[in-house]
């Protein structure tokens, strides 16, 4: 259960706080990335209500939010080494999120079938598999 993880449910709730203030944004200036940020809520939001996942949630976001990190220091720094050293670095993240990933499907596996040690609605597995 995410009351088991108070950093993943405070991250979690700073989440669904970020994507409802940037969604304003997005409807007015940019929205072709509307359907990106509503995906993302009902992520956040489905875990928030059924109390699990919010551990796979948190984890999600700082891989993808490292390699946005790593990105941008190459575009600070646009050198040959430095670009190696993002390709590099971003292939292991991606390569662990894979990882990671296939763990939270297997999870999400076991209450599909009824057979997971936890008590959650039923449904939540589904989201997190869809959305993983």
């Amino acid at each position: 259960p995410s009351s088991d993880f108070p950093s993943a449910v405070l991250l979690q709730h700073f989440n669904i706080g970020y994507f409802l203030y940037d969604t304003v944004h997005v409807a007015v200036w940019d929205q072709r990335w509307m359907v990106h940020h509503l995906v993302a809520i009902a992520g956040y939001a489905s875990s928030e209500v059924a109390n699990v996942y919010s551990l796979a949630n948190a984890v999600n976001t700082w891989v993808t939010e490292v390699g946005s990190l790593m990105y941008s220091a190459y575009l600070i720094h646009r050198t040959d080494s430095m670009y190696v050293a993002f390709v590099l670095c971003y292939t292991a993240s991606r390569l662990y999120f894979a990882v990671w990933s296939f763990r939270v499907c297997g999870f999400a596996w076991e209450g599909m079938r009824g057979r997971s040690q936890f008590s959650y609605p039923p449904w939540a597995p589904y989201c997190v598999w869809l959305l993983q």
